[in-house]
């Protein structure tokens, strides 16, 4: 007969009960510990709401910040000034007079109006208008204002300069265009020095520090202006190519004696794709 003692049996029953125990504690553990984390990701998803709508808050207090800070800059006694398109203005009765006689359209269209009195107004200024829509006419008209200065205008098609030249010079507006395919370049560089000295002869400070080269080409150029063109007016309005603005040393030295002058009124860039 095989008999078990009560020592062993009680052994056993301890191990068996001390391994039960154990994993009961660890089963515990691990639902305190997943609790925990449960609790944690709820927190964390209440933060990041409690985030995003900080986020909100304070762009929409800068915006409100910034919309202000542009108000403040704004003088109050000039306010009245920024409704170029039915405002009235100093020059208002010559442009309305340069529209008609010249170029004979009894009134602007679209935002024409606005344009050129913004551009008279001394303000940068973006057109957007649709083909046809007249853009040409908003820096035509300003230029020929009396004691405007020169209006320079950079155009990327040179047939479509050749163009507005012919039809200007038609109506009795002096024009020109200085492109790689110009003949009379020394006639355009010509003009461009009268203006300047007509700045110059005003008082105005002009560029200082002409070589003697540069003397040399003035008077040359003055000589053979005379044969061309005696009774040549001033120049109102230049049609320069991108390339040759860029490209030219020369044409920019005198374009920049014009500015010293005082008598470059404004750039206008047309069919602006062409600013790179």
């Amino acid at each position: 007969m095989y008999g078990v003692s009560d020592d062993d049996n009680g052994t056993d029953n301890g191990t068996d009960n001390g391994t039960d125990n154990g994993i009961t504690d660890a089963e515990l553990d691990l639902e305190a510990l997943q609790a925990e984390l449960a609790q944690i990701d709820t927190d964390l998803a209440r933060l990041r709401r409690q985030r995003q709508s900080l986020v909100t808050r304070i762009t929409h207090a800068q915006a409100q910040i910034t919309a202000a800070q542009q108000q403040q800059q704004v003088p109050q006694d000039s306010a009245a000034k920024l409704h170029y398109a039915a405002g009235s203005f100093a020059w208002s009765d010559e442009v309305q007079s340069i529209l008609r006689t010249t170029f004979k359209h009894m009134d602007f269209r679209g935002v024409q109006r606005a344009v050129v009195n913004a551009t008279m107004d001394g303000r940068d200024c973006i057109a957007v208008m649709p083909t046809g829509g007249g853009k040409s006419l908003c820096y035509q008209v300003p230029a020929l204002v009396c004691n405007g200065g020169l209006t320079l205008v950079v155009s990327p098609l040179i047939a479509l300069m050749d163009d507005q030249v012919m039809q200007l010079r038609a109506l009795g507006v002096e024009a020109e265009a200085y492109t790689s395919e110009s003949r009379n370049a020394v006639e355009v560089r010509a003009k461009l020095r009268a203006v300047a000295e007509a700045g110059e002869a005003r008082g105005q400070k002009g560029q200082k520090g002409q070589n003697d080269h540069e003397d040399h080409e003035d008077h040359r150029d003055h000589k053979r202006l005379k044969k061309l063109k005696p009774e040549a007016g001033p120049l109102a309005l230049l049609f320069v190519a991108p390339e040759k603005l860029v490209g030219s040393k020369q044409f920019l030295a005198l374009l920049s004696r014009v500015y010293a002058a005082g008598r470059l009124a404004r750039i206008a860039i047309d069919e602006c794709h062409c600013a790179s």
